[in-house]
């Protein structure tokens, strides 16, 4: 599963692309938000600008409202984490 947020679309193929790749769903991070994520697939992956200033700051609430539970069952499972910044 890999999760998104591009602002020109930059992120938004780099995230499609590798979703291909890798056989893996994407999900963009504004439609995901407030929702109950449970991990899936083989990887957990984040795509994202970076803009000068840092980490937009959707993506931050999103990190920071990743649940325990989903943390928990991403490390049960051993599932990698990686991340792209654009």
């Amino acid at each position: 599963m890999i999760y998104y947020f591009s602002g020109t679309g930059n992120s938004r193929y780099v995230a499609n692309l590798l979703g291909e790749i890798l056989d893996e769903d994407t999900y963009y991070i504004p439609h995901a938000r407030g929702a109950l994520v449970q991990p899936q697939g083989n990887t957990l992956g984040f795509v994202f600008p970076v803009y000068s200033w840092g980490v937009p700051p959707i993506v931050i609430e999103f990190f920071n409202k990743l649940k325990q539970e989903f943390i928990d069952n991403v490390k049960k499972r051993a599932m990698p984490v990686w991340c792209v910044m654009t």
